[in-house]
């Protein structure tokens, strides 16, 4: 595959072509046009724009681009493009699925890059409707006085912080099916999870923030 960089929408003027092998695993991800679709724009990141599908052909990972995304939003009041977010990061759990997968040449490993756009649409589908859920349990209030920690917590690769504070969080909660549903999640998900538990994780506190609509959330944190 090549990629053509161009000056401008309007104005072709071509900068540079480079061509990039994409593996098969890879391209048949891309193959399916509702993925393709949400991961094919551009997110901002810090004083600039990420073209995230192609940070996906290069092979790039994907979950330090999102959660320097969520930060943006955070620290500009920007908007968080849910829909790429969580396909993003449905994509950056399937790949770290499939590093750790068996290695053994059986029906099943030749059969992989045939399941693995459906897997990812799964993925996608769980973390939003738990993204959903957690905005829907817990009062404006306490979603903010989270967004901190929790953010915190994900940028130190400290999950135990991350479910803890979530945890003592929820007590408070009156729906009790929902927060039955959210801690599923987290048990499943995240602390039985040593592959891809910071995917699921930001997922969550997308959901908290909904969207970017809070800026500022009461404390320093840093991008680094």
């Amino acid at each position: 595959m090549y990629l053509i960089q161009y000056r401008g929408i309007k104005q072709q003027d071509l900068i540079g072509v480079e061509y990039i092998g994409i593996p098969k695993f890879h391209a048949s991800i891309i193959l399916d046009d509702s993925i393709r679709d949400a991961i094919n724009t551009s997110l901002p990141v810090g004083d600039s724009n990420v073209w995230l599908l192609g940070e996906f052909i290069k092979q790039k990972p994907l979950y330090p681009l999102i959660l320097r995304h969520l930060w943006n939003a955070l620290r500009k009041n920007g908007f968080l493009n849910w829909r790429a977010s969580f396909y993003a990061l449905a994509i950056d759990s399937k790949l770290k699925k499939e590093v750790t997968s068996r290695a053994i040449f059986d029906q099943a490993f030749f059969g992989r890059p045939k399941r693995a756009a459906v897997e990812v649409k799964d993925f996608y589908k769980e973390m939003i409707y738990v993204a959903t859920v957690i905005k829907e349990v817990l009062p404006e209030t306490s979603r903010k006085g989270l967004i901190h920690p929790l953010f915190s917590a994900l940028r130190r690769y400290n999950r135990n912080a991350f479910v803890n504070t979530l945890l003592k969080a929820l007590l408070q909660a009156k729906s009790k099916d929902k927060v039955t549903t959210i801690n599923n999640y987290l048990f499943r998900r995240i602390l039985n999870n040593d592959e891809s538990w910071e995917d699921f994780a930001l997922a969550l506190l997308i959901g908290l923030i909904g969207g970017g609509s809070y800026a500022g959330f009461g404390g320093e944190s840093s991008e680094d």
